[in-house]
């Protein structure tokens, strides 16, 4: 059914979107089915802290399966907004 999504290619959203900070990528390593990346924000002031995101594939899911969660997930976020009015 298809070729399997790479989730290196899921965190290099990540990647550019931490290069916006003053940053220090200190590792990033990627093994088929899961990327490690770390990295130091220098942002503010120190002590400075580092950081460890990890994607992995998980689980995998038809067409049908996707739209049914979508709709859930469109239900469940309107449902707070119905309960305040």
């Amino acid at each position: 059914m298809g070729t399997e999504h790479d989730v290196n290619s899921e965190m290099l959203m990540i990647r550019e979107y931490v290069k916006q900070f003053n940053s220090v990528t200190t590792h990033d390593s990627h093994d088929g089915t899961k990327t490690t990346f770390e990295y130091i924000v220098g942002e503010g002031d120190p002590p400075f802290c580092k950081y460890r995101l990890t994607l992995e594939q998980i689980s995998t899911h038809s067409a049908d399966e996707f739209e049914s969660l979508k709709d859930k997930e469109t239900a469940t976020a309107a449902e707070p907004q119905a309960a305040a009015e």
